[in-house]
């Protein structure tokens, strides 16, 4: 009897005790992949390059799937995506560009959302039929890689997402 009275007192008092943070589960996070700005240079002809520059981020919506308010949720992210050098014949390079972002509230079943800083992504192409004695690239583009999240809440950790997933084994943190 007295195992069952101490079982129901510590069940009594897991229950009366407010959750300090967030559990993984009480918060879904999608990102979609949106062009903010395009400029384009044309070639003049002569072996020139066309070029167009754009400014490419990330829309991230996180959704609270708990009855109770998140409040005080700090984001860090890190977008990662790979450039190419147009005459060269080197593989492309990645590159990561870090960010943060706050939300003070999103209530309970409600959604929020931000937006990464942008980055510069370039496509570039040699104009008039022109190549490279050495072989070298005449057309390249760099790309977005991906996106990967942590959300903080009272300084823990509470969520990660990364887009595609495989971010979390292939690279560091930073």
């Amino acid at each position: 009897m007295d195992r069952y009275r101490a079982l129901f007192a510590a069940v009594s008092l897991w229950i009366a005790l407010p959750a300090a943070h967030a559990g993984m589960d009480d918060l879904d996070i999608t990102c979609v992949a949106k062009k903010l700005d395009q400029t384009t240079k044309v070639s003049s002809g002569g072996g020139d390059a066309n070029v167009t520059k754009e400014q490419w981020g990330y829309e991230v919506t996180l959704e609270n799937k708990a009855f109770k308010d998140l409040a005080g949720l700090e984001i860090k992210y890190i977008t990662f995506y790979k450039t190419e050098q147009l005459g060269s014949k080197a593989p492309p390079t990645q590159k990561h560009k870090s960010g943060a972002s706050k939300i003070e509230t999103i209530k309970g079943h409600e959604k929020a959302a931000f937006k990464t800083d942008a980055v510069e992504l370039k496509k570039s192409s040699l104009s008039g039929g022109y190549t490279y004695a050495d072989g070298a690239k005449i057309s390249v583009q760099d790309a977005l890689v991906g996106l990967w999240i942590r959300v903080y809440q009272n300084g823990a950790q509470i969520a990660e997402f990364a887009k595609p997933t495989s971010l979390v084994t292939k690279e560091k943190w930073q």
